[in-house]
């Protein structure tokens, strides 16, 4: 968490995306749940999903590439998706629509070399996302009471 002072205010930056900070209120760590109501009360196509994959996007890229800031964070994301309708390529799509929009906002050229360092960065930023599907509520459990194992053992037993 970032806190930036400023004049007259205090803004803390849990998401390092000035649009939905702004949303955020909470000094303490924000819980941000998206769901999906009954059609009835909230159509489809309301940006629920591309909010998400944004903002796992930001979470698990870097702070910095080719020397232009990204706002990324490095952190590990969990997702659990017992219906399988999260769609990796899908992210790495916008985690590469995003690179390509960053660095051309700084004049720099895409050339061959870059766009490997691209696809090279991409690759590494996904070994921080863990995709779960649970089958049933007791594999959902077993799943989570596993999370503090899963995420602290050393890397030399994977």
């Amino acid at each position: 968490i970032l806190t930036v002072n400023s004049i007259n205010t205090t803004q803390t930056s849990h998401f390092k995306i000035p649009e939905i900070d702004r949303l955020i209120q909470s000094p303490g760590p924000p819980i941000l749940e998206i769901i999906s109501p009954p059609p009835t009360h909230h159509p489809s196509g309301a940006g629920k999903t591309s909010l998400l994959y944004l903002i796992i996007a930001h979470a698990i890229l870097p702070p910095i590439f080719s020397s232009t800031p990204l706002g990324g964070q490095e952190a590990a994301i969990i997702i659990i998706d017992p219906l399988h309708h999260f769609s990796v390529p899908r992210l790495a799509e916008i985690m590469l629509s995003f690179l390509k929009s960053s660095l051309l906002s700084t004049d720099q050229e895409l050339n061959d070399s870059l766009k490997t360092d691209m696809k090279s960065i991409i690759k590494t930023a996904l070994q921080h996302l863990h995709v779960f599907h649970p089958l049933s509520w007791s594999s959902l459990l077993a799943t989570l009471d596993s999370l503090p194992d899963y995420l602290f053992q050393s890397d030399d037993s994977t």
